[in-house]
């Protein structure tokens, strides 16, 4: 039943900071706290494991909440959280995996910042934009990234120069990366879509990606990489069988043409996405319903959850 952690103004002190013996926190089933305030448990160097009961109401993680908690080596943000505060995990340097849930739209700069065992992140898959301040990863040492939602940020990209990145995946959510959001990260050796191409800048990754990192893409998806600005630089684009969908392993859906109108059976609640022949997206439905879908005369390449076809009109 708390609803409230104390934060002293006066003292500038958070309501367990610094106390240094804590090793063990559990939020029980149906916590009704919604916020940790700043400070809370900053500075308690042996708190090595917190807990979140199930039906969390927790939503905001405020700033330095776990500063320099060095020992924390087990943390799983709960699902209803949507905000973490400045330098809220800053050098928690045993922390070597996290995972960020769909729900968060936004996380302040330097939240991870000197976490330097923090090997492995994973975005989960939602179709919202998550906003990434500066510094947020600085200092770490993130061996691969699972990116499935739409990462915004303001310069520098918060995985700028992380040199010792391996693997990059990318979800099927994700619509756009942004310019420079990989830039100099010069040591991804493979990165796995699981959807046709995003769009993405120019300047997304290094001129040395182009040639040294191995593209692997959906079966069928092919043709678009190689046609699509930016996947096209790619000298090594491979297909690969992905080992999870989103949309299951379902056929091919019928179609049927008529004029200038397309109609799919077998295929309500799907994403539909409509490709020209260079790669550039020309509708997107999120959930097809059934309708009729109106295009002018031409090739395209129709894409029904995660299989492909071509149709002519």
């Amino acid at each position: 039943s708390v609803t409230w952690l104390y934060f002293n103004n006066y003292h500038h002190r958070g309501a367990f900071e610094n106390c240094s013996s804590l090793t063990n926190v559990t939020f029980e089933e149906n916590s009704q706290l919604t916020f940790i305030v700043e400070y809370t448990f900053s500075g308690c160097s042996s708190l090595t494991n917190v807990t979140f009961g199930k039906d969390s109401q927790l939503t905001s993680i405020g700033d330095e909440v776990f500063y320099n908690c060095s020992s924390l080596t087990n943390i799983e943000i709960p699902n209803s959280v949507t905000s973490i505060g400045s330098g809220a995990f800053y050098n928690c340097s045993s922390l070597t995996s996290i995972e960020i849930p769909s729900g968060i739209t936004n996380i302040e700069d330097d939240v991870f910042n000197g976490c330097t065992s923090l090997k492995h992140l994973s975005i989960e898959d939602g179709e919202t934009i998550l906003k990434i301040e500066s510094n947020t990863f600085s200092d770490c040492s993130l061996a691969t990234i699972y990116m499935g939602l739409t990462i915004s940020f303001s310069s520098p990209s918060p995985f700028y120069n992380i040199r010792t990145l391996k693997t990059l995946t990318i979800g099927s959510d994700v619509t756009e990366i942004y310019g420079k959001t990989f830039y100099n990260c010069s040591g991804i050796e493979s990165i796995y879509m699981t959807n046709v191409p995003p769009s993405a800048g120019d300047d997304t990754f290094s001129n040395t990606n182009y040639y040294l990192t191995t593209l692997y893409v959906p079966n069928g998806t092919l043709g678009f990489y190689q046609t699509a600005d930016v996947w096209k630089e790619f000298w090594n684009i491979q297909e690969y069988e992905p080992t999870s969908s989103k949309d299951g392993e379902a056929e091919i859906p019928n179609f049927s043409i008529t004029s200038n109108n397309i109609s799919f059976s077998n295929a309500n609640n799907s994403t539909i996405a409509i490709y020209s022949t260079n790669g550039v997206l020309v509708k997107k439905i999120d959930k097809y319903a059934g309708e009729e879908i109106t295009l002018d005369k031409g090739i395209y390449i129709v894409c029904v959850g995660d299989k492909a076809m071509k149709i002519i009109l």
